[in-house]
């Protein structure tokens, strides 16, 4: 993966399999991460947490598995997260939480998640081409 890519909007595209913790060195990445509606299975790698640059995370329609990790936290300029429709378990990590404040637009979870410090939103009636 080069590491001067800025921009990644892979949206659409039925990739398959798990997303490489590699992701991690896209430093320079420094806007959008968008997955939403490919088919990736397995976890977030914990090392999308070293891309401080990136303002907006969309892996929405996948099928993620396991918890979201602690170290997206250390995402201080995201202002959009959004974990729906996967098949995400456990609690929102404390750290994310810490971001709330930071989150302008929305963070969204799915029903398989607790979370004591997000704001539900009913992800229903949420706009899919964001």
């Amino acid at each position: 993966l080069s590491n001067s890519l800025e921009h990644a909007s892979l949206y659409f595209n039925e990739f398959t399999g798990t997303l490489p913790s590699e992701l991690g060195n896209l430093k320079l990445l420094n806007a959008v991460f968008n997955m939403m509606k490919n088919n990736l299975t397995g976890t977030i790698p914990s090392e999308l947490g070293k891309l401080h640059k990136l303002t907006y995370m969309n892996f929405i329609y996948n099928s993620f598995t396991g918890t979201i990790p602690s170290e997206l936290g250390m995402l201080h300029e995201v202002s959009y997260m959004n974990f729906g429709y996967n098949n995400f378990t456990g609690s929102v990590p404390d750290e994310v939480c810490a971001l709330q404040e930071k989150l302008s637009d929305r963070f969204i979870v799915d029903g398989g998640v607790h979370c004591d410090c997000c704001v539900f939103i009913n992800i229903a009636s949420t706009d899919d081409n964001v």
